[in-house]
């Protein structure tokens, strides 16, 4: 029950201010931090924890507009040689929630980012719904719903679709489904995952009126359901009711992982995916919840 120092990697000297993800690695001996708000990206060798090169972008639009905030966190390394980040925003000014969904796209090779909108969807999070085959879909966020049904702004697009985004960092122009309409929703808060041709979404349901004060909008209670992305036929999901809120977490040798809050019990889980409405307990802690999960080697 000894603790003993491990490898340490300071980034103290890269110029970065804000807060970040966690790293995409490519191989064993090369990975990066992305500090888009500051517009640097960080390489470092993860095999010797030490930092090879400090790289220069275009910073993220609109990451410094403090009424939108755009950013982003999680990261994708894709088949392709790119990186992607789906970019997010947590508005404090609702009339100023960007009506594009946006990707951030990191070449390896030029070492450039690009900053990739479509217009068919609003903006979503800051996070990929994975398919259990790997495909990456664009998904909707909570923080766009609420604003929302606080913003005078008419005719945006839909805050509740989902979108397909391609390897070479593009969006499918052939793949756009409006999960809204097919669960006659109020609002759809986020896509926890696809699995085959079904995507479970949380929602809130049409009978739900916003209350006076944003801050007690979060407290509202929702609603699962698989939508299948072809038919659009909606089934009820009771998978989750005993963990709560459940979110994922990351991915280990191709499968799925989430955590929890606010469950019943109060218990804290570990949830490995086996189906589109199977899942496993895999640990269980006595406090916390879980933030991250992956493999660094």
């Amino acid at each position: 029950m000894k603790i003993s120092k491990a490898d340490a990697l300071s980034l103290a000297g890269t110029g970065v201010s804000g807060t970040f993800g966690p790293p995409a690695f490519v191989s064993e001996t090369e990975a990066y931090f992305f500090a888009l708000n500051d517009g640097k990206i960080i390489k470092f060798n993860p095999a010797t924890m030490t930092i090879t090169e400090t790289i220069s972008v275009t910073p993220l639009p609109l990451s410094n507009d403090a009424g939108i905030k755009t950013s982003t966190y999680m990261s994708y390394v894709t088949s392709a040689k790119k990186i992607i980040l789906p970019v997010a925003a947590t508005p404090t000014d609702f009339n100023k929630f960007p009506q594009y969904a946006q990707i951030a796209v990191f070449d390896i090779a030029s070492k450039a980012v690009s900053y990739v909108k479509d217009s068919r969807m609003s903006m979503g999070y800051d996070t990929f719904a994975k398919g259990n085959d790997g495909t990456l879909y664009y998904r909707p966020s909570r923080a766009t719903s609420l604003s929302l049904d606080y913003s005078t702004v008419k005719d945006a697009p839909p805050a509740g679709g989902l979108l397909k985004v391609n390897p070479n960092g593009t969006f499918d122009p052939n793949f756009f489904v409006d999960l809204k309409v097919a669960l006659k929703a109020h609002s759809v808060n986020v896509v926890a995952y696809v699995h085959g041709d079904k995507a479970l979404a949380q929602y809130l349901d049409n009978t739900f009126t916003p209350p006076a004060k944003p801050a007690d909008w979060y407290n509202a209670p929702t609603k699962f359901a698989l939508v299948d992305l072809k038919t659009l036929k909606v089934e009820p999901f009771t998978s989750f009711e005993k963990y709560g809120t459940v979110y994922t977490v990351g991915t280990i040798d191709g499968v799925e992982y989430y955590g929890n809050i606010t469950a019943p019990d109060g218990k804290f889980s570990l949830l490995k995916q086996k189906g589109a409405a199977d899942f496993e307990a895999v640990s269980e802690a006595i406090g916390g919840s879980v933030i991250f999960v992956g493999k660094l080697r």
